[in-house]
């Protein structure tokens, strides 16, 4: 890790997302209550191909690949409902609108060059804005299709939510309504399937605004350099 380097000296690329992202979810039911933790598989580009970087301010910037990002997670629940695995909806509106300020603390992306940006667009408050989505959603018990379209509670819900954000000039207001419901969902389906499975992998491509689930079981395992190539092909694809 680099150390004392000034914020003056972050290029805008140490700011920005990756284009593509490998994450894997582990789940330790060994512990009670389980614990989840999210691990960076992979980037690309990797702008922090040393690891993350300590600011002058003591602030870290980056990222280390591979390397767990945020806390160990339980349900902080009486039941378990697979708030753990929570993350997979940021995952899922990162990709959508290459916008969370929740992915941006867990990276260490914030855009700290410039001040306003880092204390409105990516600080506190758009943070707990987006955290209070799980709940807001009724994340925890509802099932999801393959349309927000399907469910009128969750098309007023998307609408108060985007609104909501808005409202509070968080960097959301150049999102459409379509454009925000593709994230959500794909957040929803996301968090769905980590669940459902109990961790495995999460590809996110900012390109073609996708996160994909790839299971890690006996019958369809992947390494994680499985997993890597896997992005790359995604990339080629995507680039021919």
């Amino acid at each position: 890790m680099s150390n004392n380097v000034p914020v003056s000296s972050l290029n805008p690329e140490m700011q920005m997302f990756p284009r593509i992202m490998l994450f894997e979810f582990h789940d330790d039911t060994k512990q009670q209550p389980p614990v989840a933790r999210l691990e960076l598989l992979d980037a690309w580009p990797n702008h922090f191909p040393e690891g993350k970087l300590r600011l002058e301010n003591g602030r870290r910037q980056g990222y280390d690949v591979p390397g767990f990002i945020g806390d160990p997670l339980t349900d902080n629940s009486m039941k378990e409902d697979g708030y753990r695995f929570h993350d997979a909806l940021h995952i899922g509106i990162m990709a959508g609108l290459g916008w969370s300020p929740v992915m941006r603390g867990l990276l260490g992306l914030k855009r700290r060059s410039n001040p306003e940006v880092d204390v409105i667009d990516d600080g506190g408050r758009a943070i707990i804005l987006e955290e209070s989505l799980f709940d807001f959603m009724g994340m925890s018990k509802v099932e999801f299709g393959d349309s927000i379209e399907e469910d009128i509670d969750l098309i007023f819900a998307t609408q108060a939510i985007k609104y909501a954000i808005d409202e509070r000039g968080t960097g959301t207001d150049r999102f459409s309504r379509q454009e925000f419901e593709h994230a959500l969902l794909t957040g929803a389906q996301l968090f769905q399937e980590v669940k459902r499975n109990r961790g495995g992998y999460a590809l996110a491509n900012l390109d073609n605004r996708q996160a994909l689930y790839i299971p890690k079981n006996t019958n369809s395992y992947i390494s994680p350099l499985q997993a890597r190539l896997t992005a790359r092909e995604t990339l080629q694809q995507k680039s021919s």
